[in-house]
C-alpha cells in the first residue's frame, strides 16, 4: 500500500475541515432554533376580579402559562398587600392590581380589581343639597354640594360622630367637614377619598360636575 500523497492530504484536511464547520453551524442553527422558540412562546395571565374581607388571604389568586417568567405587581398598598402568589385584604376599599410578566422578548400584562369589605360594616351616602347619588357616584347639580355619610356595624346598628380623614383627587377640588356633614366644592369631575381609621374603611366617591 502507497503512502498518502501530499494531494491526498490536502483533500483529506479539506474534508474534515468541512465537516467540522458543518456541524458547527448545524449546532449553531439549532441552538438559535430553540431560543427562537422559547421567545416566540406567548405569556397567558389568567385573573378575575375579586372580593375579599379585612384581614382574609387568599394563595393562587392568578395563574401563568410559563413559570419561569418574571412577574410584576402594581397595586395599591393601603388596600392589599401581595407576596408571590398570596394576597392579602389590609383594609376596606377597592383598587386595581396590575400583572406583568417577562421571559425573554415575550411580554403580557392583565389587570383586575379587588373590593375589600369591612366584615359586615356598610354606609350610606345622603345627599342635602346641590346634587344626587347612585351607589358611589355623586352628580353635582353646581359647583356645591352638601351631603352625609352614615356608618352602620355588623348588626346594622348606626355609629355616631365616626372621625374620619378625607382628600380629593386633584387640588382645584375644596372638601370640608363640619357637623357631620361634608362640604364638595367642584368645578370638575374628580375622585374623593374618605378614610374611617378606627374601622379600616376606605370610601372612594367618584364626582360627576353636571354643566
Amino acid at each position: 500500500m502507497k503512502g498518502l500523497t501530499k494531494k491526498n492530504i490536502v483533500i483529506i484536511l479539506i474534508c474534515v475541515l468541512t465537516l467540522v464547520v458543518s456541524i458547527v453551524g448545524l449546532t449553531i442553527f439549532f441552538t438559535r432554533q430553540d431560543k427562537t422558540n422559547q421567545t416566540v412562546l406567548p405569556i397567558v395571565i389568567s385573573v378575575h376580579d375579586m372580593t375579599m374581607t379585612v384581614g382574609q388571604t387568599t394563595e393562587n389568586f392568578m395563574s401563568i402559562s410559563n413559570p419561569e417568567a418574571e412577574v410584576e405587581y402594581v397595586y395599591d398598598e393601603n388596600i392589599v398587600a401581595i407576596n408571590g402568589n398570596s394576597i392579602k385584604a389590609l383594609s376596606a376599599g377597592s383598587c386595581e392590581v396590575q400583572v406583568q410578566a417577562e421571559y425573554h422578548d415575550s411580554k403580557a400584562s392583565e389587570s383586575f380589581k379587588v373590593t375589600v369589605e369591612n366584615n359586615g360594616m356598610t354606609y350610606s351616602v345622603n345627599i342635602i343639597t346641590g346634587g344626587n347619588v347612585e351607589g358611589n357616584t355623586l352628580y353635582l347639580q353646581d359647583e356645591i354640594c352638601q351631603f352625609t355619610i352614615s356608618l352602620y356595624d355588623e348588626n346594622n346598628v348606626r355609629i355616631e360622630n365616626p372621625t374620619c380623614q378625607f382628600s380629593s383627587q386633584d387640588d382645584e377640588s375644596e372638601l370640608y367637614y363640619e357637623m357631620n356633614q361634608f362640604l364638595l366644592i367642584a368645578n370638575n369631575d374628580t375622585k374623593i377619598t374618605i378614610t374611617y381609621p378606627k374601622y379600616n374603611l376606605n370610601i372612594e366617591l367618584k364626582v360627576v360636575v353636571n354643566k
